[in-house]
């Protein structure tokens, strides 16, 4: 089983490979029919407010069943 600290660092990873995407990526074309640096950045966003969230659980604090399927679109994982 892996612990909060694990899957914190496996967040921050992944937005830090985002950041250097979006970093190197062209601004999208205003006809552009794939925002490629739009969609990024907001992986990006997503991946950093992820990765704080994370980073600020504490280990004594339990987890309910609601908490962990809220944003699931697995429904119920």
């Amino acid at each position: 089983m892996h612990d909060i600290y694990e899957f914190s660092a496996r967040a921050w990873q992944i937005h830090d490979v985002l950041q250097t995407l979006f970093s190197a990526l062209p601004e999208d074309q205003e006809d552009s029919a794939v925002p490629v640096f739009g969609v990024v950045g907001l992986l990006t966003s997503l991946s950093r407010e992820l990765a704080n969230e994370l980073s600020e659980i504490k280990v004594e604090e339990p987890i309910s069943h609601e908490d962990r399927t809220q944003y699931s679109s697995f429904g119920g994982v």
